[in-house]
Formats: structure tokens, sequence, C-alpha cells
């Protein structure tokens, strides 16, 4: 069961999260459509675990490179927004 594909660069926006749903979901489907008819419970779970483990390594440099990206800009806008409170602090006082 070998679903790996060499991730895009990344540059994540909503667009980019709904594309790695729909390949989730693709990936998914394909794992556990291998199963014959008959297979158990217990069987298509230990595929979906399979599958998890290996999209979650998979995925795994995409998803460090997210979240370096929303931490840069979440204290880009953290900055931004204490300079604007600074601002209005010296103009209050100035007044």
């Amino acid at each position: 069961m070998s679903h790996r594909t060499t991730p895009p660069p990344i540059s994540c926006n909503l667009y980019c999260a709904a594309q790695t749903n729909t390949r989730f979901e693709t990936a998914k489907a394909a794992a556990v459509s291998g199963l014959p008819p008959h297979a158990t419970a217990e069987q298509r779970e230990e595929r979906l675990s399979a599958f998890y483990k290996n999209w979650v390594l998979q995925e795994a440099t995409r998803q460090e490179e997210y979240n370096s990206e929303w931490r840069r800009r979440s204290m880009q806008e953290i900055k931004l927004a204490a300079r604007v409170s600074f601002q209005k602090v010296k103009v209050r006082f100035a007044s």
C-alpha cells in the first residue's frame, strides 16, 4: 500500500487546504477500496490505521512548513497590533 507522492512547495491558503483534503480523501478511498467486499471491521480499521500512519509520515514536511509559515504570519500580525496599540497610547498621552 504505497500512496506516497512528492508534496508540492508550500504556500498554503484555503485552496491548498482544499487540495490536501481532496488528496487525503482520494488516497483514503484507494486504501479502503483494496479491501475485499467481505472484509471485517477489524480489517478495515487495520487498513485505515496503516493509511493514516503513512499519511502523517508523508505529510510531515508539508505540515511543518505550513506551521512555520503560520507562526511567522501570526508574529507579524501580533507585532503590527502591538505597534498600533503603542501608537494609540502615545497619541492618548500626548493629548
